[in-house]
């Protein structure tokens, strides 16, 4: 499964657990030096805007979580989307220390699955609307 393929699924699992709409997504974005593999645009059920950062990996997980830890600041939500079954995660990594970064975690495999929910961080929306697409 390519990266691109894991991400109509994230997009799903995170309307349904934050009990947003999809507005829009952009690929491929170039902020302050980071390239991001997708900024989307969502609204809560009382029409705020919400900006949710995602990085997209196939299975090299110890990469994705460097890019959310240095990402994290940059949207109101950040999601890693794996492409590995939740047991392999879960095996690999620390979910815990993943809480308290307050990264989220999503695994797309057979089953999609939100391993941890990314905490709220309060951000301008507009930041990349002047910014670089690839």
């Amino acid at each position: 499964m390519s990266e691109l393929e894991l991400l109509d699924d994230a997009l799903r699992v995170i309307e349904d657990v934050h009990g947003f709409s999809l507005c829009n997504y952009v690929l491929g974005v170039r902020h302050g030096g980071l390239e991001i593999d997708v900024v989307a645009y969502f609204k809560t059920r009382s029409g705020k805007e919400r900006t949710v950062i995602l990085e997209l990996k196939e299975t090299d997980l110890p990469k994705l979580i460097k890019q959310l830890i240095s990402r994290k600041h940059l949207g109101n939500y950040v999601y890693g989307v794996i492409g590995l079954p939740p047991y392999e995660v879960v095996s690999w990594i620390d979910i815990d220390r993943v809480k308290q970064l307050g990264v989220g975690l999503i695994s797309v495999n057979r089953c999609s699955v939100m391993l941890v929910k990314s905490k709220f961080r309060k951000v301008r929306i507009n930041d990349f609307q002047e910014e670089t697409v690839l």
